[in-house]
């Protein structure tokens, strides 16, 4: 094709694209991702946002399900410790507006062992891993509110201290 006939098609296409994206949700914006904060001796650290997946409801009360990306694991692996703390401590973990989860199922990785993470009942504090050294926290979450419902991994770098 054509290198003019190639932009005449993407000038025709891309404002119906946006007219489209636009009448999908209205002018409202979806539910999303909560941000998410590690406290961990008194400083506060971002959980990286890693995949999303939510049920979004549209105004002629059908479902769409929207799956978006985040960081990616290896780019959090990458990233320098982001939270230290000593050993058999717990780090809290607090949710955006107070939005706790459902559901919590997290990892500690460090290197290629995996093991699953304690989290307490109330979904608000991690107990960190017994050995120092650096790991991986990987968290999966998940809403199943009436309103607000999904699915999101997060991750952080954790630097245990003896």
């Amino acid at each position: 094709m054509k290198p003019w006939k190639s932009f005449v098609l993407l000038a025709v296409m891309f404002p119906a694209g946006c007219e489209a994206a636009g009448e999908e949700t209205s002018g409202e914006v979806p539910p999303s991702a909560p941000d998410v904060t590690a406290i961990a001796g008194g400083q506060e650290h971002d959980l990286s946002f890693v995949t999303s997946t939510w049920n979004v409801e549209l105004p002629e009360g059908e479902q769409q399900t929207i799956q978006t990306d985040g960081t990616g694991l290896q780019a959090v692996a990458d990233h320098p410790s982001q939270v230290e703390a000593d050993s058999g401590n717990s780090v809290d973990i607090r949710f955006e507006n107070g939005r706790n989860p459902d559901q919590i199922v997290g990892y500690w990785k460090r290197g290629q062992e995996q093991e699953k993470a304690e989290t307490l009942e109330d979904k608000t504090s991690l107990k960190l891993p017994e050995e120092a050294g650096t790991y991986m926290y990987e968290m999966h979450t998940q809403w199943s509110g009436s309103d607000y419902e999904g699915e999101v991994t997060y991750a952080i770098k954790v630097k245990v201290l003896e």
